[in-house]
Parts: C-alpha cells; sequence; structure tokens
C-alpha cells in the first residue's frame, strides 16, 4: 500500500505538469499568433503539395474502406488524420515555445515531452511499482518537467537571475542553480 500510494502521487503530479505545459505551449501560441504575425504556424508542406496528397490519400483511403469494408466510425479517424497530417505533431507544438524563449532543449528534455502524452492521458510511465528505480525515473519526469515549466516562465516574464535545476540529481546536498539571462533586446530597423 504505501509503494502504491507514493506511485499514485508521483503518477498524477506527472499528469498535473503535463497539464500546465499544455496550457503555457497554448497560451504562449496564442499571444504569439495575436502579436507577431512572422510566428504565424508554417506548414512543412506547401500548399499545393499538401493538396495533392492530401486528395491521393483520400482516394486510397476509399478504395481501402471499399476491400477491407472499413466502418464509417474508422474512415472518419482517419480521413481526420489525412485532414491535419500538414500539422505539427503536439509534442513539436510543446518544445516551440521553449525554442521562441531560448531555451535549448537536451535529449532528456525532449524525451519527458514526447513521453508527457502517455502521462497526461492516464496511462502509466512506470513498470512494476515496486521498483525503486522505477519511482527514481518516474520522479525525475515530473522534475524535468517542473524544472523546465518553471525555466519558460520565468524567461516569459523577463526574470534574469538564478532557479532551481529540480532535475539535476547531486550526489550530496542541495538541487543546483541555473542561471536565467535575457537575451540582449534586438535593434529595430528604425532604430
Amino acid at each position: 500500500p504505501i509503494w502504491y500510494a507514493y506511485d499514485s502521487y508521483v503518477d498524477d503530479q506527472l499528469a498535473l505538469a503535463c497539464v500546465s505545459l499544455e496550457r503555457l505551449a497554448t497560451a504562449h501560441s496564442s499571444h504569439r499568433r495575436k502579436n507577431d504575425s512572422a510566428s504565424k504556424a508554417r506548414p512543412f508542406l506547401d500548399p499545393a503539395a499538401y493538396d495533392a496528397l492530401r486528395k491521393a490519400m483520400t482516394a486510397a483511403l476509399e478504395t481501402v474502406a471499399t476491400a477491407h469494408e472499413l466502418t464509417d466510425n474508422v474512415k472518419t479517424i482517419i480521413a481526420r488524420k489525412i485532414a491535419s497530417m500538414n500539422q505539427p505533431p503536439n509534442v513539436d507544438k510543446l518544445s516551440a515555445g521553449f525554442d521562441d524563449v531560448g531555451i535549448v532543449l537536451t535529449d532528456t528534455d525532449k524525451q519527458v515531452l514526447s513521453n508527457r502524452n502517455r502521462s497526461l492521458h492516464g496511462s502509466r510511465t512506470m513498470g512494476d511499482a515496486n521498483q525503486a528505480n522505477a519511482m527514481a525515473e518516474e520522479v525525475l519526469r515530473f522534475d524535468t518537467m517542473r524544472t523546465l515549466i518553471n525555466r519558460a516562465l520565468l524567461t516569459i516574464l523577463g526574470y534574469s537571475g538564478p532557479y532551481t535545476d529540480y532535475s539535476a540529481r547531486p550526489e550530496n546536498g542541495n538541487f543546483p542553480m541555473g542561471v536565467i539571462v535575457q537575451p540582449e533586446p534586438q535593434p529595430t530597423s528604425g532604430d
């Protein structure tokens, strides 16, 4: 029961951090769309190529649906995926906010962002809850997400100075401090 209680607490904390990350990314994206025309989402395919690909895939879907007697529900789901395939995946949308404020994501950070969908939707990210290593990995995922969110928020708010890096694991003593340095303002063409 003690392991299960702690495991549940960690799972819930990680899910809440994932919600915070989604909200941060959505708010940042919305702010950028309203205030910076250069930040409009750019599809990775030009409109003509996407339109040709979408039409070909829709025709292929109809052929396969008929041949394999796919239900209307399955066809609708696949059609929605075809319609949205020129949008960046959610993990890319989440990482864009960090890129915009100058936070370089490590491979570990990217892995935590990629894994966040499982936690957010209630899937367990740990194996055996009785293994101390699995618990430590789950706590590290939460601490990494928490540190990323804190860094992004502090940077967006214009803060310069130290922050606690909860994702670092010191051998002994306190968590190390990182430093947020705001970028120098770039001169505009009228300056």
